[in-house]
């Protein structure tokens, strides 16, 4: 019902589950990088298939060693902050990809992406059902995943138009810039 979809945008007046909503849409745009021209440049710098696998399956098992490590680290960070530095991590991390023509290095940063999100993923979704009463979880849970889908979809399209315009490695930097950009803004709105 068209009514539900208005509830759920409503959630947005909630400046804390705004603030989370927009990190998970940018946390999730670097992926949406990640499965389109990251592979791109993997192959323009001749990483073989079997490599490109090894990256990518690295970065995965480091994301679910990350998120085991998001409960003692809030012991010692506050939550926002360590969404706020977690999600600028993993835009670096991405922003940085040209810097690299090798395997291990490029092998480094998927870990250390990995682990970082890893970490970040899980605390921005408690965050996101902590924000509002019980009630309304479903459907600022639902706004999230909304949100994402629209981030891992319209980012590959924006990327592809920057790559047309200024070439692979360098909207690396452009989009990386910008997401960034917004990262930190949304740390000082926190």
């Amino acid at each position: 019902r068209l009514a539900d979809y208005r509830d759920a945008l409503r959630l947005f007046a909630l400046p804390a589950l705004a603030a989370v909503l927009v990190l998970s849409m940018l946390n999730l745009a670097v992926a949406g990088i990640q499965s389109s021209f990251l592979i791109v440049y993997f192959d323009k710098i001749g990483l073989s298939g079997t490599l490109i696998g090894v990256v990518l399956s690295t970065e995965a098992a480091a994301q679910a060693l990350g998120a085991l490590t998001a409960g003692p680290l809030l012991k010692i960070f506050r939550v926002s902050m360590l969404m706020i530095a977690g999600a600028a991590l993993v835009v670096v991390s991405i922003m940085v990809t040209p810097l690299f023509a090798s395997f291990l290095p490029l092998l480094l940063v998927a870990a250390a992406r990995g682990g970082v999100s890893g970490v970040v993923q899980p605390l921005m979704i408690s965050q996101v059902s902590r924000s509002v009463d019980s009630t309304s979880q479903g459907r600022a849970i639902g706004l999230r995943a909304t949100l994402n889908r629209v981030s891992h979809f319209a980012l590959p399209v924006i990327m592809g138009v920057v790559v047309e315009g200024a070439g692979l490695e360098a909207s690396f930097f452009i989009l990386g810039g910008a997401i960034l950009l917004t990262v930190v803004g949304v740390g000082f709105y926190m």
